[in-house]
């Protein structure tokens, strides 16, 4: 008498293959997640950016007003590309240095990167012509 090899395991092979189905829907949901995460890192680095430059401009916006005409200028706000806010705010210290503070933020309408730069500035007239000289920051002892 022959035996005949083992009677298929049809239960076994479904299982298989819900095991295999389970693991490729676990690498692809978190694949998709690092994807997500990573676009969100990359936009956020890119405001961050944005901002970084948006600030650089309102100082230097501060600046021009400064050597034009700087009587009365205490700053402003101003919106230098579409959904970005700058702040620029001039402050008067000891005695002829100008505090140039420059807020910006990008995007305004969600979640945006805030960065704030300053510098200090000297006015100077000479022969009619203003020039303003970049003051260092005092060092601490």
């Amino acid at each position: 008498m022959i035996r005949n090899a083992a009677p298929p395991r049809r239960g076994l092979t479904m299982i298989w293959a819900v095991v295999v189905l389970s693991v490729v829907t676990a690498m692809t949901a978190t694949l998709s997640w690092q994807i997500v995460a990573d676009r969100r890192a990359v936009e956020q680095r890119r405001h961050q950016a944005q901002s970084l430059w948006l600030a650089r401009a309102g100082i230097e916006r501060a600046a021009e007003h400064l050597l034009r005409d700087p009587d009365g200028y205490t700053g402003e706000t101003v919106e230098l590309l579409p959904r970005s806010q700058v702040r620029i705010v001039v402050r008067a210290e000891e005695g002829d240095v100008l505090l140039v503070t420059s807020e910006a933020r990008y995007p305004t309408d969600d979640k945006p990167a805030v960065i704030t730069r300053s510098r200090r500035f000297r006015r100077t007239v000479e022969k009619g012509e203003a020039r303003l000289e970049p003051v260092a920051a005092a060092t601490a002892k």
